[in-house]
């Protein structure tokens, strides 16, 4: 099934020379271009061909053209904007065009537009089933040439048009701004990015008089998104947040940019590997480990929750820290019992237990003379609390000895107790406390022998045995080299 594109709403300001009329000799005739070619301009050549005074202005000259727009509708027609409202025509839901309109006493008042928005909102009537709002500007004494008048105006303009409940999150703004004064066009394209940031989509024009004479209207470029626009600032920000490893609020920053560039390759890679990034703070490693193209192995759970925990101490979130971290190290032990003892581990219900049938078993004597464990031999047992600790010192009797194991079985268990069953705040120290560590450095490194010892690896450091520490980096090359 296709993909349903989002629906657009354009704003065009009307200029002096969007019209074209057609004359003899099916030539068509910019009406507002008062340029002269040789000898007289094509809004004088209009006059003529409709045997008008050459004194006439431009308003009054589009305003009579309105006024006959039964007599003259198959003969005129936007010659600037015409392709892109008949391409975009399907996907439009609403279109606002400006048009000037100052007091009378205005200086500029014969160049002002209001007719030949008119007109245009009568081509398109006749046209498309497009719903279409002129806007009035200068009407109430704005200035179109003063930049910061016309500011103000755009902002409120926006506002109204918000009001409207045109614009939705999907919502793109499509933005033609070539005609009407400059100042009122910089003004709109400023405050239309800082209000709609990257839904913003700016055309601009191609004027080819010789294929506008034949009636054929001008070509447009390929939009400049609000995502160029703004892209140094997003990419500065995603950048500081991805520094906090704060995934969900990089994909947020960036959402724009995956909505609006449909092929773009390289800004879905950024997503793909945001969602995975996302996945793994919510300890989904099978999904990390296969967007890398690795197995899984038994012991990779463990490094990868020990690493969040690492980082989540940096972030400052000391329970979370404490939670993982422990996690890791227990989960480890279960992982291993249920790797170690296959034919002997069961799940019941939400829990691992270890058969009593192991003691019976040739094959893992150490458990012969142990049954003590669980409970007379009638009986199977959890895997869970200080029950890891005594099947591993039963199945790895080294571990007594060893010096970080030792802090876990005698120090860290009982902090974690003691810190988990009260609502009290939870310190950093506190955290390395718990691990009889002096600073972070000396916390991660008892964590990692632990690991390392039970899994048999030999990684010297927690980030090196992470995946998600090469996505991590990855991602922030990414981001770096990215270019709208």
């Amino acid at each position: 099934m296709a993909k349903q594109q989002s629906k657009s709403i354009l704003i065009a300001t009307i200029g002096t020379r969007d019209l074209a009329l057609m004359v003899a000799d099916n030539e068509w005739l910019n009406v507002g271009n008062d340029r002269a070619i040789g000898v007289i301009s094509e809004q004088a050549l209009v006059l003529e061909h409709l045997q008008l005074s050459q004194q006439m202005d431009f308003l009054s000259l589009s305003e009579y053209l309105c006024a006959q727009w039964s007599e003259y509708q198959e003969r005129l027609q936007p010659i600037i904007i015409g392709k892109l409202l008949q391409d975009k025509s399907k996907n439009l839901k609403k279109i606002y065009l400006v048009g000037t309109n100052q007091p009378e006493n205005s200086r500029f008042r014969e160049k002002d537009t209001l007719y030949s928005a008119k007109l245009i909102k009568l081509w398109l009537e006749k046209h498309y089933q497009i719903p279409t709002e002129i806007i009035e500007q200068g009407n109430n004494g704005e200035n179109p040439s003063d930049f910061e008048a016309m500011f103000d105006w755009w902002k409120k303009t926006w506002v109204k048009i918000e009001k409207e409940g045109q614009i939705e999150e999907s919502t793109k703004i499509l933005l033609c701004l070539k005609g009407g004064v400059n100042q009122s066009s910089e003004a709109a394209r400023i405050t239309a990015i800082s209000r709609f940031a990257e839904k913003t989509y700016f055309y601009d024009f191609i004027q080819n008089e010789q294929q506008n004479s034949l009636g054929k209207p001008s070509a447009y470029t390929k939009p400049f998104r609000g995502t160029n626009y703004l892209w140094d600032r997003r990419q500065s920000e995603a950048l500081s947040l991805l520094d906090r490893w704060d995934y969900s609020a990089v994909y947020k920053v960036l959402n724009p940019y995956w909505q609006t560039a449909e092929d773009d390759e390289e800004i879905f890679k950024i997503k793909n590997s945001l969602e995975i990034a996302i996945q793994w703070n919510m300890a989904d490693f099978e999904s990390l480990a296969t967007s890398q193209s690795k197995t899984l192995d038994w012991w990779s759970p463990a490094y990868e929750t020990a690493y969040l925990g690492v980082i989540r101490f940096k972030q400052g979130s000391t329970t979370e820290a404490m939670f993982h971290t422990f996690r890791a190290v227990e989960g480890l032990i279960v992982d291993w019992i249920k790797n170690e003892y296959k034919p002997h581990v069961k799940k019941e219900g939400n829990k691992w237990v270890l058969k009593q049938t192991i003691c019976s078993d040739e094959q893992f004597l150490e458990f012969k003379n142990s049954g003590h464990i669980f409970e007379q031999r009638t009986s199977d047992i959890d895997l869970f609390g200080t029950n890891l600790d005594k099947i591993l010192k039963i199945a790895e009797p080294n571990i007594k000895t060893h010096p970080d194991w030792k802090t876990f079985f005698n120090k860290t268990r009982n902090s974690r107790n003691r810190l988990f069953h009260n609502l009290q705040k939870l310190d950093k120290e506190e955290v390395l406390k718990a691990w009889i560590s002096q600073d972070s450095k000396q916390w991660e490194s008892k964590i990692l022998s632990c690991l390392n010892f039970l899994s048999k690896q030999t990684f010297n450091s927690l980030e090196s045995a992470s995946y998600m520490s090469r996505l991590h980096n990855s991602l922030k090359d990414k981001i770096k080299a990215y270019k709208p």
